[in-house]
C-alpha cells in the first residue's frame, strides 16, 4: 500500500437532481483523485468503509468492546427517520437510519436493541425534564 495520507477533501458537489455526488481527495504529495458516485454506489462505498473501520477497530481493541462513556462530541448529521427492521429469515434485527430516501442499516443483537430502547427512553425523559433556569 502507498503510505501517502489523505490531507484534504475538496470540490464537493451534489448533482442538481441529487442523483450523484462528486469530490476530490488530495494526498500529502499533492496528487488528486476525483471521485463521482451515484446513490447505489455511494451506499456500497459507505458499507465497505464501515466494514473496514469495524475490522480496524476490532484489531486495535483485540476484539474487546469499548463502552460508550459520558458526554462526547458527535457528528451533527440529523437523520430524517429511525426504525427497526427484521431480517427476511426473522433471525436478526436491524437499526435503520434514513436520510430522506437514503438508508443505512446495521444488524443489532436483540439484547443490545432492548438496551438501546431503554437508553432512548431515559435520554428523552432527561431532555424533556424541566430545568432550573435561575437568572
Amino acid at each position: 500500500m502507498d503510505p501517502q495520507k489523505l490531507t484534504k477533501i475538496s470540490d464537493t458537489a451534489i448533482g442538481d437532481t441529487g442523483a450523484g455526488i462528486e469530490l476530490s481527495l488530495i494526498r500529502e504529495d499533492g496528487s488528486t483523485f476525483h471521485f463521482r458516485a451515484y446513490k447505489h454506489e455511494l451506499h456500497h462505498l459507505i458499507v465497505t468503509l464501515t466494514k473496514m473501520a469495524r475490522e480496524a477497530a476490532r484489531i486495535r481493541t483485540g476484539g474487546r468492546n469499548i463502552p460508550i462513556s459520558g458526554p462526547s462530541e458527535y457528528d451533527d448529521l440529523p437523520v430524517t427517520q429511525v426504525g427497526v427492521g427484521i431480517s427476511l429469515d426473522q433471525k436478526s434485527l436491524f437499526l435503520l437510519l434514513r436520510f430522506f430516501d437514503f438508508d443505512l442499516s446495521y444488524r443489532v443483537d436483540h439484547k443490545e436493541l432492548k438496551s438501546i430502547a431503554n437508553s432512548f427512553v431515559e435520554m428523552v425523559k432527561a431532555l424533556e425534564a424541566p430545568t432550573d433556569r435561575a437568572h
